[in-house]
């Protein structure tokens, strides 16, 4: 469970490529973007690999959060922990309507951000 707390979604992308992850280049295994260590082996050394930006949800909520970009309004945002279908967990967003239940399966899109190029979001896949 320890795992699943130290995954954040992050950028993890470059401008043209899919949602990328992180292989440690000593023992194989593939952890999501944000890790600074190997939960495996504890090594610092990570190669980016390409994900087939497809997983499930797994647990969801939606909350209000406000803003000060436009004058401290309230906006809705949907938060999702989803496990990709390559194994690691991500904590994103989640585009549009929630499912009514986890197990749904999303895919992978992106939205500009202000302070980076692309953050990762899903949508739910029909």
């Amino acid at each position: 469970m320890t795992d699943i707390l130290e995954e954040r979604s992050v950028e993890v992308t470059d401008e043209a490529g899919p949602l990328l992850l992180k292989r440690c280049t000593t023992c194989g295994h593939l952890r999501a973007p944000l890790v600074s260590h190997c939960s495996a082996c504890r090594s610092d050394l990570f190669e980016q690999t390409p994900a087939s930006g497809l997983g499930v949800i797994v647990s969801s909520k939606s909350v209000v959060r406000t803003s000060d970009d436009e004058g401290w309004r309230e906006v809705p945002r949907n938060i999702a922990i989803v496990a990709t279908d390559e194994g690691p967990w991500l904590y994103s967003h989640i585009e549009g309507e929630l499912p009514e239940r986890a197990g749904d399966r999303i895919r992978v899109s992106y939205v500009a951000h202000p302070d980076s190029a692309r953050l990762p979001v899903f949508t739910v896949h029909r």
